[in-house]
Order: structure tokens, then sequence, then C-alpha cells
């Protein structure tokens, strides 16, 4: 068998540096031209687990990011006994931990009904006013990059009822007025759809108890981030 030239011995040679060195490149380095950097090639060793385009410290950036208070606050219904009261809502709620999604604050508002009504010659009017004053704690269903977050919450307190009443006949009329505090309490499952970033619009249909009436409470606001 003939021997190997030296040119040959030189190409085998040189072939084998530029292998290895390839090789140490695609390990985490940089291939370079003289002059210039030609492209560099990301470790497959340091790399932290990706999920789809995000890595894993930026979800648990993301995460722990998110707004540690709402103020939740919008319109709402009152109906008792088939009678339709109108009023509104606000909850202040608090995030118990970093990148949990449970919350514990309070709750304020006011509902009113209104009614008249006549018998013979007497004409009666009232009216009744409750303000909720609620201690609120609330469970979030929250996703990375999610748009539609479902909750439910609970609410427990005293609502303060105001009551008047008018009552007319020929040129006389009577009038009375009082107050009163009463348990309260409710269900608070909702939806929250994201308009962007830190503020959404909330769906909650409430149920409850007024002192021992059935209440539901069905409301419609925006939620803010804090």
């Amino acid at each position: 068998m003939p021997g190997l030239s030296f040119r040959k011995i030189a190409g085998i040679t040189l072939a084998a540096i530029s292998l290895l060195m390839g090789s140490r490149a695609m390990a985490g380095g940089t291939l370079r031209r003289p002059g210039r950097v030609l492209y560099r090639v990301a470790s497959t060793t340091s790399a932290p687990a990706t999920y789809g385009r995000f890595d894993r410290r930026e979800i648990l950036e993301n995460r722990d990011s998110r707004p540690g208070a709402l103020l939740a606050i919008g319109p709402s219904l009152g109906i008792v006994d088939g009678s339709v009261g109108f009023g509104a809502s606000a909850q202040v709620l608090f995030r118990l931990a970093r990148g949990s999604g449970f919350f514990l604050g309070f709750e304020a508002g006011l509902l009113r009904w209104s009614g008249s009504g006549s018998a013979g010659d007497l004409s009666t009017s009232a009216s009744i006013s409750v303000i909720p004053l609620l201690l609120s704690s609330r469970h979030r269903f929250e996703g990375i990059g999610a748009s539609v977050l479902p909750y439910v919450g609970l609410g427990l307190g005293a609502g303060l009822a105001i009551g008047s009443v008018t009552v007319s006949g020929g040129d006389s009329s009577l009038s009375g007025s009082g107050s009163t505090a009463v348990f309260m309490g409710s269900l608070q499952p909702g939806i929250e759809f994201v308009l962007y970033r830190g503020t959404s619009l909330y769906v909650e249909p409430k149920v409850g108890l007024l002192k021992s009436t059935f209440l539901f409470a069905p409301s419609l606001g925006l939620s803010v981030a804090l």
C-alpha cells in the first residue's frame, strides 16, 4: 500500500482542526471570519426551559407582576320578592400573596327600592335604601395571557336599611322613617373580560340573603388594577 504524501496528511490535519473548531462553536461559541462575526449559536447546555415563545423566567416574572390590588365598580340591580331596585356597588380587593389568585377586601354600595299605591281616599308612597358593608374574598382563576378570567367570591357583613313612608288622605298626610342594620351575605360568581392591561369588564350574577329574604343582585362594571 503506498504511503500518505505530505499533501494528504496536511489536508487530513486541516479537516480535523476545522471539524473540532466547528463542534466548539456549536456548543455555544461564536463563528468568526477575520474582521467580523458571522453568527452566534446559543449554548444547548445553559438555555432556560422554554414554553412556546416565552422562557420560564419570563413566565414567572409575568405571573409575579400581576396587580396587587383591584377596584371593581359598577351599577347593579337588587331583586327582592319581585320588586326591582337600582343602585351601584364598589369593591376594593388586595392580593393575599405574590403570584396568587386569592384576594381579600371589602365591599360597599347602595340599593334603593321605591313604590306607591292607593286604597280609597288614601295614597301611600314608600322607599327603602340598603347600604351593604361587607368583608369580601375572591379567588380568580388566572392564566398567562388569558383574556377571560372567571372568579368566585363571598361577601359577609351587614346591610344598613333606611326606610321612609308617607300616607296621604284628603288634606292631610303622615310621614315616618327609620333605620336598622340587618345581616347580609352573598355568593359572588363572575367573569372578567380583559379590555387591556390592568382593566377589564366584569359580569357578576350575585345571589345572597338580606336578613332572611333571598336577594338577587346582578352587576356589570369595570375592574381596574391599583
